[in-house]
């Protein structure tokens, strides 16, 4: 071999390894950058974790104190009459705009939400302007829902909406944590 073929090997020998290093080095930034990512991710979860088995010891630590469980309690119900509202008013403005009858929207909200409309109420309703109902009926619906707290005592409301929050909490966590494992897999593959 000559001496300019030599040089020829070596010098693509050193081009070889340049190149080599120049991939090893991406590789890295690249899986330093996938590591990182998955730390704030994890970082993130973890803040969520926090807060909903922060809300979970709260409920359960109320089973012990009077205090909190008479203010559980009270949370509970302004909860579930901010959420009526919230919810009645959906459906109107859902009424509203699918050119539904009043008719239509009492048959629904009774289907849905149990809520018992005489036909003098009925009749009422369908007189009215969707201003009104979306007002009339939110009230209409607490009050029954109360007359119906009413027949329970504070330690059995406890017990009840202890429950239903435990229980939606968790299945509101599961689900959650379900779409981020899939989400997470979704971007990887792509």
């Amino acid at each position: 071999m000559s001496k300019d073929e030599l040089m020829t090997v070596e010098l693509t020998q050193n081009q070889f390894t340049s190149s080599i290093q120049r991939a090893q080095k991406q590789m890295e930034g690249m899986h330093f950058g996938v590591r990182k990512q998955l730390f704030e991710y994890d970082s993130v979860i973890n803040k969520q974790r926090e807060k909903v088995y922060a809300q979970r010891d709260d409920i359960l630590a109320s089973e012990d104190d009077e205090d909190k469980k008479t203010a559980f309690v009270a949370r509970a119900k302004e909860e579930l009459e901010t959420h009526i509202h919230d919810i009645i008013g959906q459906q109107v403005t859902t009424a509203q705009t699918m050119d539904q009858s009043v008719e239509d929207l009492l048959d629904v909200l009774h289907k849905e939400m149990g809520i018992k409309f005489t036909d003098d109420l009925r009749a009422t309703f369908v007189k009215k302007e969707w201003e009104d109902i979306a007002q009339e009926i939110p009230a209409l619906l607490i009050k029954q829902i109360m007359a119906g707290m009413k027949k329970l005592d504070d330690e059995k409301l406890f017990v009840v909406f202890k429950d239903v929050y435990l229980h939606y909490l968790d299945r509101l966590w599961v689900d959650h944590i379900d779409e981020m494992q899939y989400l997470r897999e979704k971007v990887a593959l792509m």
